[in-house]
């Protein structure tokens, strides 16, 4: 009791020059708090704004790079004249052509031959069906690489890849015009051996 009644009294104990005083110094320290609050703030929102700014740079920079690559991308897709009048895209038809026309030309052997039996027949037209089919999408590739939106290949790409259509198609006539080379070798072996057999039976004939 006698405590309490001393901190009372030390309390209104003082002066009103000293309250004035003491109340001048919370103001001047709640000032200060509210002024370093504000800088706090101030900093805050600088920082937001640059945060935001960096993003916004970012989308655009992404969009613009999307953009970039967007208009490579379709640029690709777009063939060069030269491409299109290079010369080996005409190779490639004309060797198809030849293609085709020895495939008509072992049609017409295998339908005028009696030498040739159903089996073989059936052998020969699978090996034949297998090379016009592969100068077909040799035609079809030749056809994409030449044409305005198809694929994204760039000049140099583009001709590579008609030179690689282009061996591919000469090695296809080469091997149906060995073929059909061979067919005709074969055929005048047989022809040959029915010829002897044919002589050995007619003197056979004779000779009986």
């Amino acid at each position: 009791m006698l405590m309490m009644c001393s901190i009372g009294f030390s309390v209104f104990a003082q002066t009103p020059e000293e309250w004035i005083n003491q109340k001048a110094t919370q103001r001047k320290y709640l000032l200060k708090q509210i002024a370093s609050l504000q800088v706090y703030l101030d900093h805050l929102n600088a920082g937001y704004r640059i945060a935001s700014q960096g993003i916004g740079a970012i989308n655009k920079f992404k969009k613009g790079d999307l953009d970039v690559h967007g208009s490579h991308f379709q640029a690709l897709k777009k063939v060069n004249a030269k491409v299109k009048n290079y010369g080996r895209v005409a190779d490639i038809i004309q060797l198809q052509s030849r293609i085709l026309t020895l495939y008509r030309e072992v049609q017409q052997i295998l339908k005028s031959s009696g030498a040739v039996s159903a089996t073989e027949k059936h052998y020969l037209n699978s090996v034949y069906g297998n090379i016009l089919s592969g100068t077909a999408n040799n035609i079809n590739s030749l056809f994409e690489i030449t044409s305005n939106g198809v694929v994204a290949m760039n000049d140099a790409e583009r001709i590579n890849r008609i030179e690689a259509l282009y061996t591919d198609m000469f090695d296809k006539l080469q091997f149906a015009s060995s073929f059909k080379n061979q067919l005709i070798n074969l055929l005048a072996q047989r022809g040959k051996e029915q010829r002897n057999v044919n002589a050995v039976r007619l003197l056979n004939g004779l000779n009986q």
